[in-house]
């Protein structure tokens, strides 16, 4: 059985009403194609306000209290397993691109 691709787009600073499918305005026409074929996620919750924190929470699935990374300046080591281990033991290819701060 072929495995699905997993996209996970992940950007700074979005406003809600600057999507299309919000108000009806023309912003970001394959972005509202994801929405439309894939996963919306429309109650989701920041774990920290910090881009660091935030990403090893988005890796990890804990709490920054768990992890411990508490800002962007600490960088505790990564001893906690990460959802892209786990995709890979699955015989998946992990790449991302762009700003990380993790």
């Amino acid at each position: 059985m072929k495995k699905p691709n997993v996209i996970m787009i992940n950007s700074d600073h979005q406003a809600l009403h600057q999507w299309t499918f919000y108000e009806n305005k023309p912003y970001r026409p394959f972005f509202e194609q994801f929405v439309e074929e894939g996963a919306e996620f429309t109650h989701a919750c920041c774990a920290a306000p910090l881009c660091g924190p935030s990403r090893r929470t988005l890796l990890t699935g804990l709490y920054p209290h768990a992890h411990k990374q508490y800002h962007n300046e600490t960088n505790p080591p990564y001893s906690d397993e990460v959802y892209l281990d786990s995709l890979a033991e699955a015989g998946y290819r992990n790449y991302y691109f762009g700003k990380w701060h993790a």
